[in-house]
């Protein structure tokens, strides 16, 4: 297969080891222990997800992880050194949320453990999730004074569900989210990548101008805005996360390096 120069530097993104075999894609996060995405992690992951979307050869691409967590969001070691960057953070993981949402192929998210913060909007913002039995929810921003990410847990499950969970930081168990009737399937963590695998494989089985039409579709007739409503999010999630109390917080939570 050949692919694009861009696609092809992607492809050999250490954070990001990448399999093609069956006209499926299949993409490892793998960026550091918790895969806390840097703004250039997310970048460029938005990058490559949006390569792959534009590959003729591909009909599917599968978002998975290495270790114990999933995504666990931003890195707020980054922003907390630097806090001016929260908008520059924002406006990454829009682009990344985006580049899953409004990739031309299906999107699959297989999550196997911890998925916090922006781990969910990465989950959330594919279009077919499979969970591991140990994998976990949380958006626990209230914690340090902060907020954000409800419109993609919102995906999940009910908005009254997600006040709870949010107001409390408290974290939502695979079987707990499967019940929002949005999970193709909880499974044991051994069977999990052949499941996303096998999903991929019947889609990949029928002509990639249908898969092609059928996504473009989907996303045009969603009730919610995600976008807007992800950017409206933003507006309080910049305001708490610059605020002297929130700051403190952070602080005081934060691992000394």
């Amino acid at each position: 297969m050949m692919y694009s120069p861009n696609l092809e530097a992607n492809m050999a993104d250490s954070r990001f080891p990448t399999a093609i075999a069956d006209r499926v894609a299949e993409v490892s996060l793998a960026v550091g222990k918790v895969n806390a995405l840097s703004i250039d992690a997310a970048l460029a992951l938005a990058d490559h997800i949006e390569g792959l979307g534009r590959s003729p050869d591909l009909a599917v691409v599968i978002l998975r992880n290495e270790g114990d967590s999933f995504c666990a969001g931003a890195d707020v070691k980054e922003i907390s050194a630097d806090p001016s960057r929260i908008g520059e953070s924002n406006r990454a993981w829009l682009r990344l949320a985006r580049a899953c949402h409004q990739c031309e192929l299906p999107v699959i998210a297989a999550v196997d453990g911890h998925c916090i913060g922006g781990g969910i909007v990465l989950a959330a913002s594919c279009d077919m999730l499979i969970l591991s039995d140990r994998s976990s929810f949380s958006l626990p921003q209230i914690r340090t004074g902060g907020w954000g990410a409800g419109t993609y847990l919102m995906r999940l499950l009910g908005p009254l569900k997600i006040r709870a969970a949010m107001f409390t930081a408290r974290t939502l168990t695979a079987a707990e989210i499967a019940a929002g009737g949005q999970i193709e399937a909880v499974l044991p963590r051994e069977a999990l990548r052949e499941a996303a695998r096998s999903l991929a494989r019947d889609i990949g089985q029928y002509s990639a101008e249908a898969i092609r039409a059928g996504k473009a579709a989907l996303n045009g007739i969603e009730l919610l805005d995600l976008e807007e409503s992800y950017r409206f999010e933003h507006a309080f999630t910049t305001e708490l996360f610059t605020s002297p109390q929130a700051t403190a917080r952070r602080r005081q939570q934060l691992p000394k390096s």
